[in-house]
């Protein structure tokens, strides 16, 4: 919880703020889940802070909620794809025991710590209370209170799905990738050796695929 209070304070998620008592907050409140490996053993206990989305008005508190994300079909095509490049390498490969060949160099998964506090806002009078816990400094005067003025996108806010997209589409760009016209959830990225590099967006997941001649394209797009 003290982590997670601190990457809030840290990235500037909200702004502390002192607005009439009879101000309209939306709830903050915790939410705690296990993380476990393989074995079903406990590796990681998390913690974070979720505000109700669903006590947010259509027009004031959020516009537009859609962002893509990227379906089944599309993920088992990339799948696909990526084990018939790996076993292309595989067959002109001289020496069929050799272990750099390996199929996380076509295919690889990860996903975005605290995705959703990496993306802004595009509304500026998101009101919600203070994540409990939180102590502020501000001094309250009478027929006043705090409350947090969201900056960043927060879990459990209809429009955050859509800020982190947003976030994530501009960031791809800038590397060089193109959105796909016919699944917009899906960037490709043209490399010097031939082929291609894809990567498929599901909320803050991403599945990317490998398909140059490459074998180190990954390594060499994280530097």
């Amino acid at each position: 919880m003290e982590e997670h209070l601190k990457m809030h304070d840290n990235m500037g998620t909200f702004q502390v703020v002192v607005v009439p008592v009879k101000t309209r907050l939306l709830p903050c409140r915790w939410v705690y889940s296990l993380k476990t490996s393989n074995e079903n053993e406990v590796t990681r206990f998390k913690a974070r802070t979720v505000v109700w989305g669903n006590m947010q008005r259509p027009g004031i508190d959020f516009k537009e909620t859609f962002s893509p994300t990227v379906r089944a079909e599309q993920i088992r095509l990339m799948i696909a794809v990526g084990a018939r490049v790996h076993g292309e390498r595989l067959r002109k490969c001289a020496d069929p025991q050799v272990a750099v060949l390996s199929i996380s160099d076509v295919l690889s998964v990860g996903d975005v710590k605290d995705a959703y506090l990496n993306s802004r806002l595009e509304e500026d009078n998101v009101l919600t209370e203070l994540p409990p816990g939180f102590e502020s400094e501000l001094s309250v005067p009478d027929g006043f209170k705090v409350a947090a003025r969201q900056v960043r996108a927060h879990p459990g806010l209809r429009q955050s799905g859509r800020a982190w997209f947003r976030n994530n589409r501009a960031r791809l760009l800038e590397r060089g990738f193109i959105q796909s016209e016919v699944a917009p959830c899906i960037f490709f990225k043209d490399t010097v050796c031939g082929g291609f590099i894809a990567v498929g967006v599901f909320v803050d997941d991403m599945l990317a695929l490998n398909a140059s001649a490459n074998s180190l394209a990954f390594k060499e797009l994280a530097d």
